[in-house]
């Protein structure tokens, strides 16, 4: 059996691992309860770096995305599916199953807002019409709104102003 007589870190995805050199010079590393060793220390690195590879899943959950496209405009339904987490962002991935189009989605509290259990075609075609109406609702309060724009400082101003020349 070999003797430690050195030891130093090395970098393996932002994380640094120790290695223990030996008096032969094999360098040797310990990660999740594993051993590794190389007689060369680049070696050793490539192996840590392989160990902590994230694998790929691609998994298939069926939901419905809303989306707008356009600012202002209603929510609509969309058939998808969820494919899984991108490794380094973390985000959703999500294919559109009536277009083919595939996005990623930042897993908040805004994005599970925009993303439905599934819905049939009846469903989805209902979500919709109820959008553009809640939309055209909110464009026809907002126009009513403008008619009846009312400013009551200048209003109280100019009565102000008015009562002095009357009182002149």
């Amino acid at each position: 059996m070999s003797d430690v007589v050195g030891t130093l870190e090395v970098e393996v995805r932002g994380k640094m691992i120790k290695v223990e050199v030996n008096d032969r010079g094999y360098f040797h590393a310990q990660l999740d309860g594993k051993n590794f060793g190389s007689s060369e220390l680049e070696k050793l690195r490539v192996e840590l770096v392989a160990h902590t590879r994230k694998v790929t899943v691609r998994v298939s959950v069926p939901v419905t995305i809303l989306e707008s496209g356009v600012l202002g405009r209603p929510l609509m339904a969309f058939p998808a599916v969820l494919t899984g987490i991108h490794a380094k962002t973390g985000e959703l991935l999500y294919r559109r199953t009536d277009t083919g189009d595939t996005g990623t989605a930042h897993a908040s509290n805004y994005m599970n807002e925009r993303v439905l259990a599934p819905m049939s075609a009846v469903e989805r075609e209902k979500f919709n019409a109820l959008s553009k109406a809640r939309r055209d609702a909110e464009d026809a309060l907002d126009t009513f709104r403008k008619q009846h724009d009312f400013k009551p400082e200048k209003a109280v101003t100019d009565a102000i102003e008015k009562a002095k020349e009357e009182t002149v």
